[in-house]
């Protein structure tokens, strides 16, 4: 085998190829059955490989879908003749290189119906990558404001008509969600946010909203005394 001197150190989720190489050292051709073990998303391109007197191969570890932490993998590889069995340990560590978390500063709420109330939502990149955030609502009524990024000194920009957002690596911006409604009921408001270059990277937060009709929300709660005293 040929080992790689340091770990491996890659993103979670990322999809990523290493090889190992195997040389049979003999004069006569041999079969080589293999294993791996250590995690479930780290899989071998075959079981078995064939080389010739001298020759050497490679054998392709596939990782996909992998989860944050530190691992070993245990690479096996075991002769038909002779069953000779040799083994190499794989050391990888899988950052948390993307995350994603929306907050909105209430959970529920009472409105008046044809009115406008503003809540603050907290958008956080808490990856170590820029990455360009999609951001929707399911409700036409619920827009969302001009952006205001957090950390100035980092600001990446904002293009708040096209409800997209920038934000760099550990960089967090508030937006203003601006809820119209012009019906009344009870709602579940939700912001959605999607990375744009990694779909399975998304977040959400909702917030419940009762909307009153408008002219509840100003009836005079006025009744008139069936007795006057006078003092």
């Amino acid at each position: 085998f040929s080992k790689h001197i340091n770990e491996y150190s890659i993103c979670e989720k990322e999809k990523r190829v290493l090889p190992i190489l195997i040389a049979n050292r003999e004069n006569y051709s041999n079969n080589y059955l293999l294993s791996l073990e250590g995690a479930d998303w780290a899989k071998l391109n075959t079981k078995k490989v064939s080389l010739g007197g001298n020759e050497k191969g490679l054998v392709l570890i596939n990782l996909n879908n992998s989860i944050a932490g530190n691992y070993k993998l245990r690479f096996e590889a075991l002769t038909e003749l002779g069953s000779v069995k040799k083994s190499e340990e794989v050391d990888i560590n899988i950052n948390k290189c993307y995350g994603l978390n929306i907050n909105l500063e209430k959970e529920q709420d009472i409105v008046c119906s044809e009115e406008e109330a503003i809540y603050d939502v907290k958008i956080q990149n808490n990856g170590v990558f820029k990455e360009e955030i999609n951001l929707s609502t399911n409700f036409d009524w619920a827009k969302f404001a001009e952006a205001e990024i957090s950390n100035a000194t980092n600001a990446s920009g904002v293009a708040s008509a096209k409800n997209a957002l920038a934000l760099n690596g550990n960089e967090e911006a508030i937006l203003k969600l601006i809820l119209t409604p012009n019906i009344s009921g009870i709602f579940d408001v939700e912001v959605k946010g999607a990375a744009v270059n990694h779909s399975d990277i998304m977040a959400a937060d909702k917030i419940k909203i009762e909307v009153a009709p408008k002219k509840e929300c100003y009836k005079a709660d006025v009744s008139p005394k069936k007795k006057i005293t006078n003092f």
